[in-house]
């Protein structure tokens, strides 16, 4: 199994928007709804992103 690459700059942008996102529910600028709606979307655009880095790098048939 193949180690998780921590140098990604869309794994880090995606994990502190998380961060913000939870800050503004915790300090009760953002309802719970939204917050839901703002993760959910983060994580449409994210996986989409690697999808398109995926195939815009020619990648193969095993992940790489």
């Amino acid at each position: 199994m193949e180690h998780m690459k921590l140098k990604s700059r869309k794994l880090w942008l995606a994990l502190a928007l998380i961060v913000v996102f939870t800050l503004l529910l915790w300090f009760e600028k953002l309802d719970a709804d939204n917050y839901t709606q703002a993760v959910l979307t983060l994580f449409g655009i994210y996986s989409g992103a690697n999808v398109l880095t995926k195939f815009a790098k020619g990648g193969d048939n095993n992940g790489n």
